[in-house]
């Protein structure tokens, strides 16, 4: 079970071996997150992704943060998260992680490069930015404070991206130029 209850947490989906996320993943829990929990005792940072490095395995518990892995309910996950945070600068596919976060409802907090990626002539992402360590942390901080702030960004962002991008409008598309194709 990875549900928890009254408890402000913020999330990190990621596939962990790959290197530019494990980067992010170092940054967050070396740079942003001791920020956060100074100023936010008891919250609590859920890392999710498959094959977690040693090193985040063995995090003392006091650190607030908790590894999950693997996540058997990926959106599950993210829908139980107030905010997710993306401080990723390089690598592919992590824009996918964010429209994954949004269509899920959850407020993102992400680096200019992954909204940068993200974000298209037809749909700009709703997503807060930051680019330093501390501008990070006060947008992760203003979100948990928040609830309900952050449920509007994620009820919005979630709009956005089904409106844009969703999923079964674009599976029936592709299936019926298949169709034609075939014909």
């Amino acid at each position: 079970d990875i549900g928890v209850t009254g408890v402000q947490t913020c999330a990190l989906p990621i596939w962990l071996r790959y290197r530019p996320n494990e980067i992010a993943v170092k940054r967050l829990v070396a740079h942003i997150w001791p920020r956060v929990v100074s100023k936010m005792p008891g919250a609590e940072l859920w890392i999710g992704g498959a094959d977690p490095p040693r090193w985040l395995k063995h995090l003392p518990p006091s650190s607030g943060i908790r590894v999950v892995s693997p996540v058997p309910d990926m959106p599950r996950f993210l829908r139980e998260a107030r905010v997710v945070a993306a401080p990723v600068a390089l690598g592919s596919g992590t824009q996918l992680k964010v429209y994954e976060a949004l269509e899920a409802g959850a407020a993102v907090v992400a680096s200019p490069e992954v909204v940068a990626r993200a974000s298209t002539a037809e749909l700009a992402i709703p997503a807060r930015v930051a680019s330093s360590d501390e501008a990070f942390a006060e947008e992760i901080l203003s979100l948990l404070r928040d609830p309900d702030q952050a449920a509007r960004e994620g009820a919005a962002g979630r709009e956005a991206v089904v409106r844009y991008a969703d999923r079964e409008r674009f599976t029936e598309e592709l299936a019926g130029l298949l169709r034609r194709v075939v014909a």
